[in-house]
């Protein structure tokens, strides 16, 4: 009986560290998407020019696309960070299509 309560709750404790692990990874992907970084908390940075109205805009986060598997497929993009040197490697679903 002791070992069946033991291994319920063991399973129950690895469930909720996946659970919190994925999560974690989702709102870094996130930040990252939205333009913040999420180790130095920096932003991009917009300057307006009140001469002729245009707004300049300086990205924090750099994307490259490693690997683009079509249409339907998902693709794999590298962030990095010009102010800290942070890289990551997330895989983002295409929802776009192909444009056809």
């Amino acid at each position: 009986m002791q070992t069946l309560l033991f291994l319920f709750l063991t399973f129950l404790i690895v469930i909720f560290l996946l659970y919190i692990f994925f999560k974690s990874k989702q709102n870094r992907l996130s930040k990252l998407l939205s333009g913040t970084c999420p180790r130095c908390l920096e932003t991009r940075k917009s300057f307006v020019d009140r001469s002729t109205n245009i707004t300049f805009t300086n990205e924090i986060i750099e994307t490259r696309v490693l690997k683009d598997y079509g249409c339907s497929g998902i693709k794999e993009v590298e962030f990095s960070c010009k102010s800290c040197g942070l890289k990551e490697i997330h895989s983002i679903n295409s929802q776009m299509g192909c444009g056809i």
